[in-house]
């Protein structure tokens, strides 16, 4: 099997990795479809994506546009008792290790959910319809198009089980434009002012290097990570963040057509992740459709 595949429209290439092969992602936090690697533009050459961490030997541990699904824990998680499965969806069966409260780097083992892919050279999608876990169960289609300076990742989600599925999807965004350190040049804009999340109060410690103006944040030199969560817009549709390097030119922005619960910003000296969340809510028996559209310029 190939171990990556690339889309390409007149502007963009974006190469896609086939998770679980060697030397790519393989972990049970992230979505197996569709994992994006690395976005270029063609004309200029800038990039966009880098790793999770730079360290030798945790190469694998993420990177990208890679999408998650329930980070404060799946549906059943709490349901499973140690050595019982659970669903984690985008991943496939995950078999609960302990006591412990679920945890996301946890390396639990992986019973794959099976995946059936349509590709064409600017599009792939993915179809993968789980087993039923303790009344849990789900079809999932994930559709990635390449047009033009945009990538659209279009999902479908249906509650084939006997109990509700409650839980949120976001992408982490691992970013940095052609991979220039994260301090000033760089900015994010959402559209409305930064302020936090209602109920979340960030840490001085990891707030410490973020400059907020209103509705922008630059950064002053970084040498330890930064998190903070922050509101959305009530009802706002589409959402959207945007991050520039104001010094190339570069940048890039997320739009999508569902109502953000909340953004989230995470990274460190070599990487940004901004972070918009999105609640999902279906009743058996239901589907949800949404998107998430990337455009790149520079």
């Amino acid at each position: 099997m190939q171990s990556k595949i690339i889309l390409t429209s007149d502007q963009l290439q974006v190469e896609i990795e086939q998770c679980g092969q060697p030397g790519q992602y393989a972990g049970a936090r992230f979505d197996w479809a569709g994992f994006v690697k690395q976005v270029k533009l063609t004309e200029s050459g800038h990039t966009f994506c880098t790793l999770v961490s730079l360290a030798p030997g945790e190469e694998t541990d993420g990177g990208g546009l890679c999408n998650e699904f329930g980070i404060e824990g799946p549906n059943g998680y709490e349901e499973a008792a140690p050595g019982e499965p659970f669903l984690k969806i985008g991943v496939g069966a995950l078999t609960r290790l302990s006591e412990a409260d679920y945890d996301f780097a946890e390396a639990y083992p992986i019973a794959l959910s099976p995946v059936e892919t349509e590709q064409g050279d600017n599009y792939i999608r993915y179809r993968s319809v789980s087993t039923a876990v303790n009344g849990y169960a789900y079809t999932y289609e994930k559709t990635l198009t390449v047009a033009g300076p945009e990538l659209t990742i279009a999902y479908q989600l249906a509650n084939n089980g006997t109990k509700r599925i409650a839980t949120t999807e976001y992408v982490h965004n691992f970013v940095a434009i052609n991979d220039k350190p994260i301090g000033p040049g760089y900015v994010l804009r959402l559209p409305l002012a930064f302020e936090s999340r209602e109920g979340y109060e960030p840490a001085e410690e990891l707030v410490k290097p973020l400059r907020i103006e209103g509705d922008s944040i630059r950064w002053e030199p970084v040498t330890e990570v930064f998190y903070a969560q922050y509101r959305a817009a009530a009802g706002q549709v589409p959402f959207y963040w945007e991050l520039k390097d104001e010094q190339s030119g570069a940048g890039l922005r997320e739009s999508g057509s569902e109502p953000v619960a909340y953004y989230a910003l995470w990274g460190t000296s070599h990487v940004v992740s901004p972070e918009a969340f999105v609640q999902i809510d279906l009743a058996p028996g239901e589907t949800k459709s949404w998107s998430r559209t990337y455009t790149f310029s520079g």
